[in-house]
């Protein structure tokens, strides 16, 4: 048990660490699939799978996919009464691992991209959807695995149908906790932003700790243009930083067991204990092959910031990170 609490540590570090602001989970430090082992079989890299995009036919790289959820709630998490609840997607991020050339992936999605949304019924069943924008995806369901399954879903239709199998979901709490035990993170501004503190002007070097990361991560509105756009590139500037600290910080066992017991009731996540040993090999030992953006533009509609991402680029991204060209016949 000693050992499987330290994966977890350190894949909550070096993954959910590596995306930023990517329940109570009674009983222990995990929430493991409900699925049976029929469904959870599905749910594994489908090398050679066939698909078409626009008549072209294309085979599905041997890739591993999770999604880091960070929900915009603070402390415990705890699962709602219904088949709602009042917590926002606050960013969403996949890693996808690819297992071929032994490298990995991160896609940051904007929380105003526009998709179609599942909605719920009283039995949990899909009875529908709704365009709206995916941060609303979270807000359908019991707020922990319900909720986080539905984002899983709706990132899936962001990325044209890629299939995402696990979820590792946290909420805003847990952010100054893990960056202050990486001993806080360093940046330079490249932007002004003396509207959050009169000492953060655009080119001076700042340590963010204790709540400070999330005033930087989370500012938008009072921030330059306002739009979710600025203050994603704002996010990868953190995320790189955490991502070199995460990857090169030596844990002691004290550390260790001290974390867990700080992070265990905010966050949910669907992982075995074999999934946990994989992440932590891979992003032990695989290539980072960075940031991939969506691009896209934004529009207001009925006073909402809408992201809309442009489809040939949306394409290009999705074919280039999840397939190969088939070979002719």
């Amino acid at each position: 048990m000693v050992k499987a609490r330290k994966i977890l540590l350190i894949i909550i570090l070096s993954l959910v660490g590596v995306v930023v602001t990517l329940g109570s989970i009674a009983g222990g430090y995990f929430l493991f699939a409900q699925g049976s082992k029929t469904e959870r079989a599905q749910n594994v890299p489908k090398e050679h799978e066939i698909i078409y995009i626009d008549g072209e036919k294309y085979i599905a790289k041997d890739t591993v996919n999770y999604l880091v959820v960070g929900i915009d709630s603070t402390g415990e998490m705890k699962a709602s009464n219904g088949y709602n609840n009042t917590a926002l997607n606050d960013l969403i991020c996949l890693v996808s691992f690819n297992l071929t050339d032994s490298s990995y992936t991160i896609i940051p999605i904007s929380r105003d991209t526009m998709v179609e949304v599942d909605v719920l019924g009283l039995s949990g069943k899909v009875i529908g959807s709704k365009y709206t924008q995916i941060d609303y995806a979270h807000t359908v369901g019991d707020g922990l695995d319900m909720s986080f399954r539905n984002t899983c879903r709706a990132a899936s239709k962001v990325l044209m149908g890629v299939d995402i199998e696990r979820y590792i979901g946290i909420n805003m709490t847990t952010v100054p906790l893990l960056n202050d035990f990486l001993g806080g993170v360093t940046i330079t501004l490249e932007e002004d932003l003396t509207v959050i503190d009169p000492t953060w002007e655009e080119g001076a070097t700042i340590t963010l700790t204790g709540d400070t990361c999330l005033k930087y991560l989370r500012a938008r509105m009072e921030v330059g243009d306002g739009t979710q756009i600025s203050r994603m590139r704002r996010q990868q500037v953190y995320m790189e930083e955490l991502v070199r600290k995460a990857r090169t910080n030596d844990y002691t066992f004290s550390d260790i067991l001290d974390a867990l017991h700080i992070v265990n009731n905010y966050v949910c996540m669907d992982v075995t204990y074999m999934d946990m040993a994989d992440i932590l090999n891979y992003v032990k030992t695989f290539h980072y092959n960075g940031i991939k953006q969506i691009k896209g533009y934004t529009q207001k509609n009925k006073g909402l910031i809408e992201f809309i991402p442009y489809e040939e680029d949306l394409k290009e991204l999705v074919i280039s990170t999840f397939y190969d060209k088939a070979p002719e016949e």
